[in-house]
């Protein structure tokens, strides 16, 4: 009886950690949708979607949400972009 309700404990924790996984992911998709949305806005002819998309962190996509409108034009942006992504390996 004391394994059952031992494998129901970690079941249950799994789940738990499933689902606190799959909310990051889904928070992720939403701040990455917005910022595409507001970069897209603010520089109307450019596609940043790959460089989004690299960033993992969603504390930094959040705060370059907040920042875009200080942000002065394309270089600026890619500067940014570029000291939030990961270095990537050729």
């Amino acid at each position: 009886m004391k394994r059952a309700r031992r494998g129901v404990e970690i079941g249950r924790e799994e789940g738990r950690e499933e689902g606190r996984e799959k909310g990051r992911d889904e928070v992720r998709e939403i701040v990455v949708e917005m910022l595409l949305h507001a970069v897209g806005k603010r520089f109307p002819n450019l596609d940043f979607s790959p460089e989004i998309e690299r960033v993992r962190d969603i504390k930094a996509l959040k705060q370059l949400f907040f920042d875009l409108d200080q942000i002065p034009d394309e270089e600026a942006l890619r500067q940014r972009f570029a000291a939030l992504s990961p270095i990537s390996q050729s």
